[in-house]
């Protein structure tokens, strides 16, 4: 019995080394191909060249730390992105090997710039999708800029203060959007156009160019993306819905303005 015992005590004794040093050792093991795996992902996404500054990768913590991203492709229109650190949270204590879900990603300072033949060619490839519970995006901007092939499109810029969604599925650049919770942005067109937003569930804020410097508030809900549907058939969506509810916002403020005037008139009158 003491000897099963002293076994016992061995086995355990060196899988518990064996876990121990795992947990200590298995990011540095383990960091490259975290790092190969990210990098072909993006790659495949864009169709780009991909370089990453930095790759940490903790399996105690069950974190990804990704640093100085940058994406480019040059063919088929001009596609640029550089993000300044991405941060994925899963499961830790080592379950990352069998859970691999991302429970929350925050991705900092990503600036993407397109031209419109590179939006369009985007569109159209096929990418695996990426489920998230949570994602933040922060101090981050998207940039559209005209090209030959479509001059009727002028330079159109998004700054994000922050964006969050949850859940969020990644089957496309945008198709986050449809599970948004809080966003704070600013877009800027062509002729000096430039509108904040402000997104609340159930509420949109918009200022700035037709809506003056005071918010005008509206109740919007974000309408269904279509997970099939490509980054430009989410844009019309959005634009539409966005547009409906600015001018039916519009129209209620006419006509509270034309009440309330018509009401000081009947005051007037009444006074003389």
């Amino acid at each position: 019995m003491s000897r099963r015992r002293r076994t016992l005590g061995i086995l355990v004794g060196s899988l518990t080394a064996a876990y121990l040093g795992f947990l200590a050792l298995g990011g540095v093991l383990l960091r490259g191909c975290v790092e190969r795996g990210a990098r072909e992902r993006i790659a495949s996404a864009l169709d780009a060249e991909v370089t990453i500054g930095a790759t940490s990768f903790s399996v105690w913590r069950g974190r990804v730390e990704l640093e100085d991203v940058v994406a480019i492709r040059k063919h088929g229109g001009t596609i640029e992105l550089r993000i300044d650190s991405v941060d994925a949270e899963m499961a830790g204590w080592g379950r990352v090997l069998i859970d691999r879900d991302i429970d929350r990603a925050v991705v900092r300072g990503a600036h993407m710039s397109l031209s419109a033949r590179g939006l369009a060619g985007m569109a159209r490839r096929e990418r695996k999708p990426l489920e998230l519970g949570e994602l933040v995006v922060e101090d981050s901007s998207v940039a559209v800029m005209p090209t030959a092939l479509m001059p009727g499109i002028g330079r159109v810029e998004a700054t994000l203060t922050r964006a969050v969604a949850r859940p969020a599925s990644l089957t496309g650049g945008l198709s986050w959007l449809d599970k948004l919770v809080e966003l704070d942005a600013t877009v800027d067109g062509p002729g000096g156009l430039s509108v904040a937003t402000r997104y609340r569930p159930g509420s949109l804020a918009l200022s700035g160019s037709w809506f003056g410097a005071a918010p005008i508030t509206l109740p919007f809900a974000i309408p269904h993306l279509d997970p099939d549907a490509d980054e430009l058939a989410h844009i019309r969506v959005l634009i539409t819905e966005v547009v409906r509810a600015a001018g039916l916002g519009i129209m209620r403020e006419a006509a509270r303005g034309a009440v309330l005037d018509a009401l000081k008139g009947l005051s007037k009158q009444e006074r003389r």
